[in-house]
């Protein structure tokens, strides 16, 4: 596989191209699975994320009576990075770091860039804001790899020769 070719920065020859493609890629995402976060009965956003494939969210995202929104590509979003995969306070989808906002703590520092937000006008008076980020989060300050492991027991003697 070869590498990522990093998205140019503005002013860069290309840069105007390559910030279509990251709009039209948010608009319309190519057949995978995404995250989608859940909100609660009044529509606030609740830190809860369920990870679905194109055409399950398709079936199921629309009827369903609580609002969702796609979480969008290298979104810091706690549990759902990449950089999470890893780490021991992952479960599932979720992050139960202790100092996550959401887990009552006074919040988990993520290192990502801001993200870029753009209003797409899709004409006959619809349109849609879309909040981009260009790379995934560096860094989490709560990421801990090391793993939990299985519950420590005596070392298996061998058996004695007979």
């Amino acid at each position: 596989m070869g590498a990522v070719e990093r998205p140019k920065d503005v002013g860069e020859p290309g840069w105007g191209e390559e910030t279509v493609r990251l709009m039209e890629s948010a608009l319309k995402p190519s057949p995978g699975v995404y995250g989608w976060q859940e909100h609660d009965g009044r529509d606030q956003s609740e830190h809860i994320a369920v990870m679905l494939c194109t055409r399950c969210s398709a079936r199921l995202i629309d009827p369903h009576p609580r609002l969702y929104n796609r979480i969008p590509p290298n979104a810091p979003f706690p549990g759902v990075m990449e950089l999470c995969v890893a780490c021991r306070f992952r479960d599932g989808v979720r992050c139960t770091h202790p100092d996550l906002k959401a887990n009552g703590g006074a919040g988990l520092m993520v290192d990502a860039d801001p993200g870029a937000q753009a209003h797409v006008n899709l004409g006959s008076g619809q349109g849609t804001f879309l909040t981009i980020y260009r790379d995934p989060p560096r860094a989490c300050v709560g990421r801990d790899e090391t793993l939990p492991g299985p519950p420590s027991e005596p070392p298996l003697t061998p058996p004695q020769a007979r």
